[in-house]
């Protein structure tokens, strides 16, 4: 029980950490789906554990559990999807509905004691896998509305791009007349070559001084 306590918050920061990185490949919504096929997988494999005496050591049934827990990995993909698609004056007033979902696990515990005393906690795992495969599968719904963000390599080089056509035409007004004089050096003609120039202009100031 101490190493489920202890691994299994371990595991679900390493599987948030990989739900944000799928999300920019397969997107938030499709990641929220495969996670809680995984979790409701992992959870009706633990229902039927009890019927194989072989399969009940715990090294078996602490990964299964674990792996029960997927679904919840991607809460914060959730709140970012609730967020970013709905209005921005009522986002207070969404938080707030979402935040009575809270409210659920007290009432399934209530329900799956009443499942636990009437059958036995495989049927309660059964269950409760069936209910967060049909939630799971909600999220298709979302799928044609939630897009896909693309990788932060895209992002950066996008935005490096929109960058330089910004700062190219500011660029184009910073060059300098070949023919004008520098602040920084001999005045460069059209030779470019600042030497040559200096000698034209000790020519033209011995050719102005009158004899």
């Amino acid at each position: 029980v101490n190493s489920i306590y202890v691994g299994l918050p371990i595991a679900m920061a390493i599987g948030s950490q990989a739900a944000q990185v799928l999300r920019r490949r397969i997107g938030r919504a499709q990641t929220c789906i495969l996670y809680g096929y995984i979790g409701a997988l992992a959870l009706g494999a633990m229902s039927q554990l009890t019927k194989y005496d072989d399969l009940t050591m715990w090294q078996i049934i602490v990964p299964i559990y674990i792996l029960s827990s997927a679904q919840h990995c991607t809460r914060p993909l959730k709140k970012s999807i609730l967020m970013d698609y709905v209005p921005k004056k009522t986002r207070a007033r969404w938080n707030s509905i979402d935040s009575i979902t809270r409210f659920g696990w007290s009432g399934s515990a209530v329900v799956g004691g009443f499942l636990v005393d009437r059958y036995s906690y495989s049927v309660t795992f059964l269950v409760t896998a069936l209910m967060q495969f049909m939630a799971a599968s909600l999220f298709f719904f979302l799928v044609p509305i939630v897009n896909i963000e693309p990788p932060r390599s895209a992002v950066a080089h996008k935005a490096a791009e929109k960058h330089d056509d910004h700062s190219r035409p500011l660029l184009d007004e910073a060059k300098v007349d070949p023919g004008m004089p520098s602040d920084f050096g001999p005045e460069v003609g059209a030779s470019g070559d600042p030497h040559q120039e200096e000698q034209q202009r000790r020519r033209r100031r011995q050719t102005s001084v009158p004899t």
